[in-house]
């Protein structure tokens, strides 16, 4: 126990909002690093990336649609709806409760979102869409669902 004192002092210091700690550790702290871990799994067996969870690349980027004419007016709808979703979603600290609320800017559900989004950008106007790579997104996205405690 006095070996790990250190990292559990670390873990109990504050909570993502920096909150000061109460003598346990925000749940934010352990399943954030399970699903940095999945994802960086998933990713790789449907995409093939291997620098998801090293790049800085993934980081929140702004709501809007980014499209001024597209092709495939499906891809548009899920990037609308994706926008949607990070632009309403809050974070609260497990010890404030809603009074305090501040919004994600790099964790693993908003770098998954994020490269959802960048995805669903480059191929909204492509004219010549695989199949093949839209199954690949499905698959993963369905891998995503079937974590469902995670997400």
């Amino acid at each position: 126990l006095l070996r790990r004192a250190p990292l559990v002092a670390s873990m109990y210091a504050s909570c993502a909002g920096g909150c000061a700690g109460a003598g346990r550790a925000c749940k934010g702290f352990f399943t954030s690093t399970q699903q940095a871990e999945v994802l960086d799994a998933l990713i790789k067996k449907h995409l093939g990336e291997t620098e998801f969870g090293k790049s800085e690349d993934f980081s929140k980027t702004g709501t809007d649609r980014g499209l001024q004419r597209w092709e495939h007016s499906h891809l548009v709808a899920a990037l609308d709806t994706l926008n949607t979703y990070q632009r309403t979603r809050r974070a609260h600290c497990c010890r404030c409760g809603p009074k305090l609320r501040w919004q994600y800017k790099d964790d693993p559900r908003t770098r998954f979102v994020e490269l959802l989004k960048r995805w669903l950008r480059m191929n909204a106007c492509n004219s010549s869409l695989e199949e093949e790579e839209v199954r690949q997104v499905s698959a993963l996205c369905r891998d995503v669902l079937n974590h469902a405690a995670l997400f």
